[in-house]
């Protein structure tokens, strides 16, 4: 903002307290001429306008009248000059509209001497700023929002973002976010202003040419402006429900993917009847160009998320194939001894030569190789399952450890590989998903087994160290 300069011959001409005649007719700057205490003397048309005052009504008030927290410099500046007058002051403050709002201003107040050197009054010029420092609020909101989207922040916090951008930049506004499922109906995505009744009431809504002003800009993929919705036919039935919350007008914007496709809506709505500004559109059009951002970034995560998974599942058929191999020299020789047992009893029967210890003997063998198989068996389930959803639970590392090498020592030794296991404490425990932490060491166990298939030192060495803390 400039800086006014007077000289001693303009002060004299002053000294009434008249606004000069070169800047009674700006029309960018409130002017006024202001009394030592604050008082108005006189103003241009411009600041009755930024004030809400007439003429007459700011003569009957002060300045702290229109800058009336008393932690502002402008405040201090006022007692101050009572003891020491002919000081001036300049910098950003809120003005107090008639009707209550606030408004930010730059203003400064310069004092205007006699000849004599007494001073005859003050110069306030206010600069309405209140653009300025929206679009300063808008560009940290638009860089928070972004930076939510760079980190993968949740898609419903940064839709909540989104609306609290759009409520505190278009003040009476109530903002809404609907994101469109696959069976065309919208979904809540952020509407932290509403209801709880109006939020369950919308959620799941279908989107057509007579459900509100959302639901037909999803349906028509264009801009639907309600100017007064007690006459607009895109109510249909929901004319009187959005009624009894009060709102009179509403826009609502559809959001669209890079393919064209509507993503979802952006609405802005109303408790007084009200055209859209310029403003109001490049605010939305933003806010749906953010939220197309996050969207498109959602479904990308979700398209990476599936492809993970499958080349887990991939991965998990895999080392199946690998386990089985192993299972079966773990299974072959229970089953051998069983075989080879049950043949002996055959014989023994032949000859008639059983007798009842010898019986116990080879089915206690027996029942043992069963036991050994069931329990093979039962560990391959439970490490073949995917155990992204279990709980977590505090468990033995032992028995992790001896439940795996139930399904792969016998391949390991068989491999001529020597296997050492160093002792671990009994009681030593995991927070974890066992079948998670078996499918890992059952990995690297296998892995190991190959690595070792063209060297000659070949051993495998399982050792677990415990954190002190």
């Amino acid at each position: 903002m400039s800086e006014f300069q007077y000289n001693s011959s303009s002060n004299h001409a002053w000294g009434s307290g008249m606004i000069p005649p070169f800047l009674r007719d700006i029309t960018d700057f409130g002017i006024a001429t202001l009394r030592y205490d604050g008082q108005f003397l006189h103003a241009n048309p411009r600041l009755v306008e930024l004030s809400g005052y007439n003429m007459d009504e700011l003569g009957q008030i002060r300045l702290p009248d229109l800058i009336p927290d008393p932690s502002t410099p402008v405040s201090s500046w006022l007692e101050d000059i009572r003891e020491h007058p002919g000081q001036g002051i300049k910098g950003e403050t809120l003005m107090r509209h008639r009707n209550g709002q606030s408004l930010h201003v730059y203003a400064s107040f310069t004092p205007v001497f006699e000849d004599s050197g007494a001073l005859s009054h003050y110069l306030g010029i206010f600069e309405d700023i209140s653009i300025r420092k929206l679009n300063e609020a808008l560009l940290s909101h638009q860089s928070q929002v972004l930076k939510m989207i760079a980190t993968h922040e949740n898609l419903n916090l940064i839709l909540a973002r989104i609306v609290r951008l759009i409520e505190e930049q278009a003040i009476g506004a109530l903002s809404t976010i609907y994101l469109l499922d696959k069976e065309g109906r919208l979904r809540l995505g952020a509407a932290p202003s509403w209801p709880e009744t109006f939020v369950r009431a919308v959620d799941g809504a279908a989107i057509g040419p007579e459900a509100g002003s959302c639901g037909a800009a999803a349906y028509f993929g264009r801009r639907i402006i309600s100017l007064d919705i007690t006459q607009d036919t895109c109510w249909g039935a929901y004319r009187e429900w959005i009624l009894s919350y009060g709102i009179r007008s509403a826009w609502s914007t559809p959001v669209l993917g890079k393919d064209g496709s509507v993503l979802g809506t952006v609405s802005m709505c109303w408790r007084e009847l009200r055209q859209p500004t310029e403003r109001d559109f490049a605010l939305v059009d933003m806010a749906t160009q953010l939220m197309g951002f996050a969207i498109e970034r959602q479904k990308a995560q979700d398209l990476i998320m599936g492809q993970q998974l499958t080349l887990v599942a991939s991965s998990r058929m895999a080392a199946l194939g690998e386990m089985a191999a192993g299972v079966a020299h773990e299974i072959n020789n229970p089953l051998t001894i069983i075989q080879g047992y049950a043949q002996k009893l055959d014989h023994l029967a032949g000859r008639g030569r059983l007798d009842q210890e010898t019986v116990q003997s080879v089915t206690r063998t027996i029942k043992d190789g069963v036991q050994r198989i069931t329990k093979i068996v039962k560990g391959l389930r439970a490490i073949a399952r995917d155990g992204e959803n279990d709980p977590f639970q505090e468990v033995f590392l032992q028995t992790i450890l001896d439940e795996t090498l139930e399904l792969c020592q016998k391949k390991i030794l068989f491999g001529g590989i020597q296997l050492d296991t160093d002792p671990i404490s009994p009681d030593l425990t995991l927070e974890c998903r066992a079948v998670q932490i078996a499918q890992v060491l059952l990995n690297l166990l296998n892995n190991s087994y190959d690595a070792l298939q063209n060297t000659a030192d070949r051993w495998i060495r399982v050792n677990v160290k415990a954190d002190e803390e």
